[in-house]
């Protein structure tokens, strides 16, 4: 998914500089990046923020920038072990826990 937000930046920075010599394709290439920024952003459960340690929404889009910090550094910090289960969804019985 980075690569496509790579791809995106660089289409971005093609139609910017359309809008300076008031080029009609600027409204295609703003279409593009509509469409592709709405198919990141509802792809299901995917993060679409590019936060995520999982690439898997896990609510880091709500926090601000020392928050999301301080999150990242905890969780590169936790044994390997908590990593792999600790934005897993639990049963609601508490067996998955």
């Amino acid at each position: 998914m980075n690569k496509i937000r790579e791809l995106l930046d660089d289409i971005k920075k093609v139609r910017n500089d359309l809008v300076a010599q008031s080029n009609p394709h600027f409204q295609d290439l703003t279409n593009i990046i509509y469409k592709w920024e709405n198919k990141l952003a509802t792809k299901q459960g995917t993060c679409s923020c590019g936060r995520s340690p999982t690439g898997l929404c896990v609510g880091w889009h709500l926090l601000t920038e020392e928050q999301y910090g301080e999150k990242k550094k905890q969780y590169e910090e936790m044994p390997e072990e908590k990593k792999q289960t600790i934005f897993h969804s639990r049963a609601i019985d508490g067996l998955g826990e």
